[in-house]
């Protein structure tokens, strides 16, 4: 079984200061990253201890209540429902809302 972490080592190694940016890194993963998969990749890589996982899990969570926040109000906001009604888009958006 492997005691250590090779690929955090590795990036240790290029780029010594890294883990002290470890709340910065686990709140813009969901973000940059694409959502769970960014999460997925940050915990692996920084979450070898407990102090670490908990580091990475609460600064995760805000940082998928703050990506999915936005999604919400861009879908809710005034230059939206301005865009949906355009024509061009309006029929296609009807054929999707009667198909849904």
């Amino acid at each position: 079984m492997i005691e250590q972490n090779i690929v955090l080592e590795s990036l240790l190694n290029l780029f010594p200061g890294l883990i002290d940016y470890l709340p910065l890194l686990s709140f813009l993963a969901p973000i940059i990253g694409g959502g769970e998969v960014g999460v997925i990749v940050v915990a692996f890589l920084f979450a070898h201890d407990v102090y670490n996982f908990l580091i990475v899990l609460i600064f995760s969570f805000l940082g998928m209540l703050v990506m999915d926040s936005i999604w919400f109000f861009i879908g809710t906001s005034n230059l939206f429902k301005k865009i949906k009604s355009w024509k061009r888009i309006s029929k296609g958006y009807s054929k999707l809302e009667n198909g849904i």
